[in-house]
């Protein structure tokens, strides 16, 4: 069966790669949740609600897409150990005490020349991630260096960040020749990053 890019899918999340070249075969990976779910602490109050285990099958519930109308048993104990309960239909609940918001992706690349190919694979993996971290071994000065090794220089690190549209980017794997050095090389991918964007 053909590689599709996806190594794992989830109810909340899933998990997808990219084969890149670094002489030999390297990975690309990003995590995205499908969309994330945050209580609100004003709406249990409200309810009358305590924190509890519930929490965690309830978000598993809206994960699932349980039938809105359906009813929901949120138990929690209280400080005499008593079990107290309450029945409430899903979408109340959900309007009450939960934000959903889309999920945050976060890719990781490292170990890749600059090559078009490789841009044009980590550009679509990265696709308006919450946050890239990506590798930048070498300056742009030094990119013969880096095509040697098959390494990003920091602004091929920017530029990819910059066309993938993500939201902040972190760069690593720095070469040892640049020891005390790092601030130039973030200073470099970053303003790749942000002249691209603006």
């Amino acid at each position: 069966m053909p590689f599709t890019g996806t190594l794992l899918s989830e109810q909340s999340f899933s998990v997808n790669a990219v084969l890149l070249d670094h002489k030999i075969d390297s990975m690309g990976l990003s995590l995205k949740e499908n969309f994330s779910i945050n209580i609100i602490k004003e709406g249990l109050k409200e309810l009358d609600l305590l924190v509890g285990p519930w929490i965690k099958e309830f978000k598993n519930a809206v994960y699932e897409g349980q039938d809105s109308g359906q009813m929901f048993r949120v138990a929690w104990k209280e400080k005499n150990q008593n079990i107290k309960e309450k029945l409430f239909p899903m979408d109340t609940l959900i309007d009450k005490i939960a934000r959903i918001s889309p999920g945050q992706k976060i890719t990781y690349i490292t170990d890749v020349i600059g090559s078009h190919e490789n841009i044009k694979k980590a550009v679509k993996l990265a696709r308006n991630s919450t946050h890239l971290f990506i590798e930048a071994p070498f300056l742009e000065k030094d990119r013969n260096m880096a095509k040697m090794k098959y390494h990003l220089t920091a602004k091929e690190a920017g530029l990819i960040g910059a066309k993938a549209g993500v939201k902040d980017l972190t760069t690593f794997h720095f070469s040892p020749r640049y020891f005390g050095r790092g601030e130039e090389i973030i200073e470099e991918a970053m303003t790749a990053f942000k002249s691209e964007r603006d």
